[in-house]
């Protein structure tokens, strides 16, 4: 590796991180570890591929969270509220 002047996006190292993920079975794995029935829906995208998006999001600086209950931290209650059609992080 070298350095370069030119402009590098700085996402550049997300196709280094898939070739790793693919190299060591990633999708494959979660697929195979995942607690729950696959969805059965023509449409549906298959469970291992959002959670490698969720992983890629965070891999590239993703941080607000507060509308899933997989990115609340321990000592937050996260709640579905009536007035939001999202989940929102409460104490």
């Amino acid at each position: 590796m070298g350095e370069t002047p030119k402009a590098v996006t700085p996402f550049g190292g997300l196709v280094s991180f898939a070739a790793f993920l693919e190299q060591i079975g990633f999708g494959a794995r979660v697929a195979k570890a995942m607690p729950f029935p696959a969805l059965t829906s023509n449409n549906a995208i298959p469970l291992a591929h959002t959670l490698t998006a969720f992983v890629f999001a965070v891999v590239t600086g993703a941080s607000r969270f507060a509308h899933t209950p997989i990115g609340c931290e321990e000592t937050v209650r996260c709640t579905r509220s009536s007035a939001s059609s999202g989940f929102l992080a409460t104490m």
